[in-house]
């Protein structure tokens, strides 16, 4: 019998979900490098293979720029592909933002899934540098769950979407077992007149340690969908604090090259400008550097 995702963790989450998506729907296939017999590289499709069979577990070459690929013509032959995308990264990109953001805006269904780790994989790329390409794309919605009930929440939304979705999965969520509830857009998990911390992911975690540990009074915001962003609820949050710190799920530089979490920071100010008593942050979601940016800003 299938568990609350609340009793599970993000990673077991997003493979009952997966199961029953694709029991409930015969168009649903899955494809990437180790989907099938390793289970997914963080297990998230461990035992699908043998529930399935291979003709909707596929395991494909070391391409991932040509399984994405192949995903966007299944999807156009009326397929619900799900990609997962590990090793190698920047060739998917590169076919994400040359076919699949073009092909979004057509007037035919394009119901691609890409589910990618957030973080630092082997070999030292992180890939929110590479994610952060991904945010403006027209037609593409950028999740990042924070919770197992929200990862539930955001598969199924993206598996029943006309268009493209990217689910951006921390790194450091797959083992988190919460029992916060899932919500649409972002989410005020607690409201501050002193700052607003917002972040997404694993990042969400250390917003609230820090809200819970200061004698300030802090908001939390969980965006979970990056792109678009609920603007509305930001401005709500904002409104009432004037300062922004977006703690990201891995290192923000002004010079990282269209990093996530600079682009995140980017709408977010633009959406914040009016409420904004202090200069807007992005700093890592790090107890040091959170404290550091709160001191200043708190300054002004």
């Amino acid at each position: 019998m299938d568990q609350a995702p609340g009793a599970l963790s993000v990673a077991e989450s997003i493979r009952q979900t997966l199961h029953a998506a694709m029991a409930a729907d015969p168009s649903v296939v899955l494809l990437g490098e180790s989907v099938g017999h390793l289970g997914g590289v963080f297990r998230t499709t461990q035992g699908l293979l043998e529930t399935f069979g291979e003709d909707r577990v596929i395991q494909t070459p070391l391409s991932e720029g040509a399984t994405v690929g192949v995903a966007i013509g299944l999807a156009m032959g009326g397929k619900r592909p799900v990609v997962e995308l590990v090793g190698g990264a920047a060739g998917a990109y590169a076919q994400i933002t040359r076919e699949l953001a073009e092909l979004s805006t057509a007037e035919f269904p394009l119901p691609v899934v890409l589910r990618i780790p957030l973080g630092e994989l082997p070999g030292g790329l992180h890939t929110e540098t590479l994610a952060g390409a991904l945010l403006g794309l027209d037609g593409l919605t950028v999740h990042c769950p924070s919770s197992p009930a929200q990862a539930v929440h955001v598969l199924k939304q993206a598996l029943s979407a006309r268009g493209p979705s990217v689910i951006l999965e921390s790194l450091d969520c797959y083992s988190a077992r919460s029992e916060r509830p899932a919500q649409d857009g972002a989410a005020i998990l607690r409201s501050g007149r002193d700052a607003t911390l917002v972040s997404y992911g694993a990042g969400v975690q250390a917003c609230l340690n820090l809200a819970d540990a200061s004698p300030h009074e802090l908001g939390v915001v969980d965006l979970s969908c990056l792109h678009p962003l609920d603007t509305e609820t930001l401005a709500q949050a904002l409104r009432e604090s004037g300062r922004l710190i977006l703690a990201t799920d891995g290192p923000t530089s002004a010079h990282s090259n269209g990093a996530l979490g600079d682009r995140v920071l980017s709408e977010l100010t633009r959406v914040a400008f009016l409420y904004l008593e202090s200069p807007p942050v992005a700093v890592p979601a790090t107890e040091k550097a959170l404290n550091q940016a709160l001191s200043s800003s708190l300054r002004f």
